[in-house]
């Protein structure tokens, strides 16, 4: 499939801040509550990295962090659909999406360890020069998964899909909508200088992404389904 930016794709795209803001506004207090949540959830990974264990860290936030933000996810889409969302529908996602959350969670975790374990031996031992090809290899992984990442905790839980599936269609939404993935980096790039200009900011943001990355997700995948059925069925 070699998909085309289209003119109703960039219309869709400049609806996803109302769309955003409007979830945001409904659901508030809930999403404020599922903020603390992960910031409680994150507290062993910030232990860990300031405490001399930045090695183990990605690994042990895969299992604390996956499973809420997979709950987290699977509750901003269903906000973004105007469906029924509080914190016992939180409470039940996070349980019944613990396991995709850590398996997918522990993609780029895995990735980001050997990149820090590289580091540290580098750094203990700058003349294997060689190394610098395990880095470059893993870079690209991570940015890969990171890429993936942007959808990839929806199609996980509210998609239902999994293994290969699940990361090839998530890079695939990369590719059938670049103005949102643009938009959305853009955006990452953004709360990245919020954040350090600003820190306290950031555990009120997380689940304020998640909605948008949920409404940007659907709303690709939404122009997908339309596009294929357009062309009479997958390529």
């Amino acid at each position: 499939m070699q998909p085309k930016v289209a003119e109703g794709q960039r219309t869709e795209s400049s609806k996803l801040p109302i769309q955003v803001g409007r979830a945001v506004w409904s659901n508030l207090p809930l999403l404020l509550v599922m903020d603390a949540a992960l910031f409680v959830g994150a507290i062993p990974v910030i232990a860990l990295f300031f405490g001399g264990g930045s090695v183990l860290a990605p690994l042990v936030g895969a299992l604390t962090l996956g499973p809420l933000w997979a709950g987290t996810v699977a509750t901003t889409d269903r906000m973004i659909r105007d469906e029924a969302a509080g914190l016992q529908t939180f409470a039940e996602n996070a349980l019944r999406y613990a396991r995709q959350g850590v398996v997918v969670a522990l993609v780029p975790a895995i990735i980001l360890t050997s990149m820090l374990g590289t580091l540290a031996i580098l750094d203990l031992r700058p003349d294997e020069r060689w190394m610098f090809v395990l880095l470059l290899v893993d870079g690209s992984m991570l940015a890969l998964a990171s890429l993936a990442g942007l959808s990839v905790f929806s199609l996980a839980t509210t998609g239902g899909l999994s293994g290969w599936t699940l990361w090839r269609a998530s890079l695939e939404t990369v590719v059938v909508g670049p103005v949102t993935t643009l938009g959305t980096v853009a955006l990452l790039i953004l709360l990245g200088f919020l954040i350090s200009w600003a820190p306290g900011f950031l555990p009120v943001l997380p689940t304020v992404l998640a909605v948008y990355l949920s409404a940007a997700t659907w709303a690709t995948v939404e122009r997908w389904r339309e596009r294929l059925e357009k062309d009479g069925g997958p390529e």
